[in-house]
């Protein structure tokens, strides 16, 4: 990739259960081609001041009061929190006026080999990049090829 950093946006969503995942694996997530944002939306049941990372947006929710009348299992929990972090990010993008090359959301508790997931975050960002070219070829040459229905 030329010059220009890779913008990624790393969204965690969910409960917090090891604040030294955050301390021994996230905060050490540094490559040279990508510049990385962290947004978290979870509960506040957590010590989150001493996690290592620095968070540009974050959330921190209450949760007896939020889920007292919802219906058992998690995966109204995480649709909440999903939805809150992805909104994080996106307010984020409106106030600085740009977007994100790419975006990773994932629990906080998941732990990735940073290494390789950076090559492949290269490797999808320049695949989008060219084939949003090709289109923009496709659509300037007015060839755009066209399936009739028989």
């Amino acid at each position: 990739m030329a010059n220009k950093k890779i913008k990624v946006a790393v969204c965690f969503y969910g409960q917090v259960r090891l604040l030294e995942t955050f301390k021994l694996f996230y905060s050490k997530w540094k490559h040279p081609s990508i510049e990385l944002d962290f947004f978290i939306a979870t509960w506040n049941d957590y010590a989150h001041g001493d996690s290592s990372v620095h968070f540009t947006d974050g959330v921190w929710l209450p949760y007896k009061s939020t889920v007292k009348n919802w219906e058992e299992g998690n995966t109204q929990k995480m649709s909440y929190l999903f939805a809150h972090v992805v909104n994080l990010k996106r307010n984020y993008e409106l106030v600085k006026d740009f977007k994100y090359d790419a975006c990773l959301a994932m629990r906080p508790d998941i732990l990735l080999d940073f290494e390789a997931l950076s090559e492949e975050i290269i490797k999808l960002v320049e695949i989008e990049k060219d084939t949003y070219q090709q289109m923009c070829d496709l659509m300037e040459s007015n060839t755009i090829p066209f399936m009739g229905i028989a």
